[in-house]
């Protein structure tokens, strides 16, 4: 993860975290899963490569022209941005592929509230039966089977009534 600040307030351009136990020391995973946090305001100049620096500053910078980059790769990725930042076409189509994702998440959540609202009215009905079930059990003495006759449960949910009961 890339952060234009320092989670961890030690000063570090990285932190790196390996899977161990907390309960147990020296127990580890030894899955190979590492997580790495850079931070673009890191201050130790000792625990990290020049071109991993010059990458950072760049992540924080995108508009500083000025800046001549000694690592090939960064002076490339660097130009790429600059190129992609001054191609208006390249920009429409950024920006229009930004409104379809919104307009897709968009859809998603209301799809997911629809769902969810569907759902949560079917659970509804399904207590409201039980309910109803064990009303007329209790108030007029009907049998399990007597009360969903009078209810009309169709015979494909019984068991599941039972069970609920």
């Amino acid at each position: 993860m890339i952060m234009p600040f320092d989670l961890f307030r030690e000063k570090k351009y990285r932190y790196t975290f390996s899977m161990r136990c907390e309960e147990v020391e020296g127990i580890s995973l030894n899955d190979g899963a590492v997580r790495i946090f850079l931070n673009t305001h890191g201050e130790d100049e000792e625990n990290i490569t020049p071109e991993l620096k010059e990458l950072l500053y760049l992540i924080e910078n995108t508009n500083d022209r000025g800046r001549v980059f000694q690592s090939e790769k960064v002076r490339k990725i660097s130009e790429s941005v600059r190129t992609i930042q001054n191609n208006e076409e390249v920009g429409v189509r950024y920006m229009q592929a930004w409104e379809e994702r919104l307009m897709y998440e968009r859809e998603a959540r209301e799809e997911g509230r629809a769902e969810g609202h569907a759902e949560g009215q079917a659970i509804g009905k399904q207590e409201t039966l039980v309910d109803n079930i064990r009303n007329l059990m209790e108030s007029l003495h009907l049998s399990l089977e007597e009360a969903m006759d009078a209810l009309k449960v169709p015979e494909p949910d019984r068991q599941k009534y039972r069970t609920m009961l």
